[in-house]
């Protein structure tokens, strides 16, 4: 509204400047055509001009509740025919009709000057001109102006009024859609999140009902991420943790130190793998394809994140007299990736190697580039058979044929963080068909 009352006071004082210019147009026209018609009661009287009837005065034109007319008849040698005198001036107008605007008696009035040429015979035929001045009052233009302001602003105000009525009716109904749209989502539910129904959206408020949409697809991956973590928490933790219960009960009735000792060293196993199966579950929160996605890729030294892990795990190796070692180039090789998430899949890629190899065996971390960027790591370990090779990388999966205690979220951990990164996770037999190969090999390097 307050735009367009800006605009109407725009319109208004437009009008009112075109209506005074009208008006006196209209106006200024009558009055020279009645300062000409004053001709007609001029008479030359043996040589001396004067008016024809004796009762023209300069109050004749005066009329009750209208303007007040005066006006004056000048010969051009000088002499008075007649009229008011307040309203002698000389003149120097090239043009005729000359207005101008004066001020009588503190009246605002506009007064027109027209040369009217005559012609006598007495005493002897001569031809010369007078001037007719003729001036009114402001009050019959003044009235026309107002009235034809008032018109005008009371159109202004209905048509002003008519296009609330429009604009109301329009943004009401163009609104409906966001109200529904609204309504739709204030509907879903925190827990179980749909796309918005695009079928009678309008075309304008499709994009952002598509963007709104994107957003549900996104909060409902992160919400399952969450279910998926809780439920994988409390299922895979409740045993661990009765067993540490049942463990101290049966330390507490120990009698003896050597009982007791050994109670408390069963405690520590079962401790060391409720440790590490609560990392790998935090690693696994962390995998998730949809917020590594979400993560800024930059590029990654993988020959140094390789040499590193290598040589994180080599005490560790030594413990089990295992030949841990590193094969690749010595340059940097370089890919896009989130460097944490890398090393993370290389970390679980080694402890799994490390974890499934016999005392003295033999783990080898790989890294080449021909044709495709690869890592690889291979053990001489019991091996995967090869029906069970895509189970693998399922969550909790444990190979039927395995009696070495782990959590089953290794691999699937590293498929996670492969997907995530563009690679394949492929599993072969190692050299000579003993142990195994994991190999990561990335679609693009940087």
């Amino acid at each position: 509204m307050l735009p367009l009352a800006g605009v109407i006071l725009l319109s208004l004082g437009t009008s009112y400047l075109q209506a005074t210019r009208y008006a006196n147009i209209a106006f200024d026209a009558e009055l020279a055509e009645n300062a000409r018609a004053m001709a007609g009661q001029v008479i030359n009287d043996h040589g001396r001009w004067r008016l024809a009837s004796p009762q023209l005065s300069a109050t004749a034109f005066e009329q009750p509740m209208r303007d007040q007319v005066l006006f004056l008849m000048t010969h051009e040698n000088g002499q008075v025919i007649g009229g008011d005198k307040r309203l002698a001036q000389s003149y120097l107008s090239n043009t005729y009709p000359a207005f101008e605007d004066r001020v009588i008696d503190d009246n605002p009035m506009r007064m027109v000057t027209v040369k009217i040429p005559v012609r006598s015979t007495k005493p002897s035929p001569s031809e010369a001109f007078i001037l007719i001045q003729m001036a009114e009052t402001l009050n019959e233009r003044q009235v026309l102006t107002q009235q034809i302001l008032i018109n005008t602003l009371v159109h202004q105000l209905a048509l002003a009024l008519l296009m609330l009525l429009f604009v109301w009716w329009g943004v009401t109904r163009g609104l409906r859609p966001l109200e529904r749209l609204g309504d739709a989502i204030a509907a879903q539910s925190p827990g179980e999140l749909h796309p918005v129904d695009e079928t009678n959206v309008p075309q304008e408020v499709l994009p952002l009902t598509k963007t709104i949409n994107t957003l549900m697809t996104n909060l409902k991956g992160y919400i399952e991420i969450q279910k998926r973590f809780t439920a994988n928490t409390a299922h895979q933790l409740r045993t661990p943790l009765a067993g540490l219960q049942t463990q101290l009960e049966v330390a507490c009735r120990q009698t003896t130190l050597g009982d007791t000792q050994h109670a408390l060293a069963q405690m520590q196993v079962s401790l060391d793998q409720t440790i590490h199966l609560t990392q790998q579950l935090l690693s696994l929160a962390k995998a998730e394809p949809r917020p590594l996605a979400s993560l800024t890729m930059t590029p990654v030294n993988l020959t140094d994140m390789l040499k590193n892990v290598v040589e994180s795990f080599i005490q560790r190796a030594g413990h089990k007299q295992i030949d841990l070692g590193y094969e690749g180039p010595d340059e940097a090789l370089m890919i896009e990736g989130v460097e944490d998430a890398l090393q993370e899949m290389v970390v679980n890629l080694v402890d799994n190697a490390l974890h499934y190899t016999p005392e003295g065996g033999q783990v080898t971390v790989t890294l080449s580039q021909h044709p495709e960027v690869t890592i690889g790591v291979e053990d001489t370990g019991p091996g995967i058979p090869a029906a069970e090779r895509e189970q693998v990388f399922e969550r909790f999966y444990r190979l039927h044929s395995s009696d070495t205690p782990g959590s089953g979220l290794g691999l699937a951990i590293v498929h996670e963080i492969a997907q995530t990164h563009h690679a394949q996770v492929t599993i072969t037999d190692g050299e000579n068909n003993v142990g195994t190969k994991v190999t990561v090999t990335f679609e693009d390097k940087f």
